[in-house]
């Protein structure tokens, strides 16, 4: 190879190799999402819910998790003896869950939300005893708003992992909610950011390097 084109070679990888690392110095920078500062974020929970008919009872101000009875803002998440999973939820801070616009069933039904979905004062609430949520296959959201120690409204979200169906094993990952009163929040707002395994970045590094080897071999061939 002619001097010349070793020394565009060179050039060719360095910049790769410099591109390269830019990408992943400023991934590994990016540990986590902006978050608005008045979301409150619970933290990965990962609370079973006992497949009985006390359930777990949620409280989303404190992070605390109990049995019977209620708190003022409790969450009830529990097992019919179809096993199937219900919702109850404290009357007394005015605690009220998301519902499909229009539903008519028996009880009232729990809306599957989606990542992004906007819980506010245009959404629709419910509150009874026995929700339904038959809507929930694996992960989904609950919407919420409650009356919190501030005495002032306040809305947020609850990721739930359950069976098909909405039945056992259930599970509550997380929960969050806007501690700005009256400000609505989008469902999984207050999440961090997925980071990629290291061994993801030492691919992308080997990525770029084996299109350099293969540019160096075709010019090779070509010289």
């Amino acid at each position: 190879m002619p001097a010349s084109s070793r020394t565009v070679f060179r050039g060719n990888v360095m910049r790769r190799i410099a591109l390269w690392s830019a990408v992943a110095a400023a991934t590994l920078g990016a540990t986590a999402l902006p978050m608005q500062a008045s979301i409150i974020y619970s933290g990965t929970q990962n609370l079973v819910v006992p497949n009985d008919e006390n359930g777990v009872y949620l409280n989303v101000e404190t992070d605390a998790s109990a049995g019977f009875p209620f708190d003022d803002n409790d969450l009830n998440f529990w097992a019919d003896l179809s096993s199937n999973l219900r919702l109850n939820q404290s009357t007394t801070n005015n605690f009220k869950f998301d519902q499909p616009s229009g539903y008519v069933g028996a009880g009232l039904l729990v809306t599957n939300l989606a990542s992004g979905a906007t819980i506010d004062a245009s959404s629709t609430f419910g509150q009874a005893v026995n929700a339904t949520m038959a809507t929930f296959s694996g992960l989904g959201f609950v919407g919420f708003r409650f009356i919190a120690a501030d005495n002032q409204l306040h809305y947020g979200w609850i990721r739930v992992d359950a069976n098909t169906g909405g039945t056992f094993p259930a599970t509550l990952i997380d929960w969050a909610y806007d501690g700005t009163p009256n400000a609505g929040i989008q469902a999984g707002a207050g999440l961090p950011a997925a980071v990629p395994e290291p061994s993801s970045f030492a691919l992308m590094l080997l990525a770029g390097g084996a299109v350099g080897v293969h540019g160096w071999r075709r010019r090779k061939r070509t010289a």
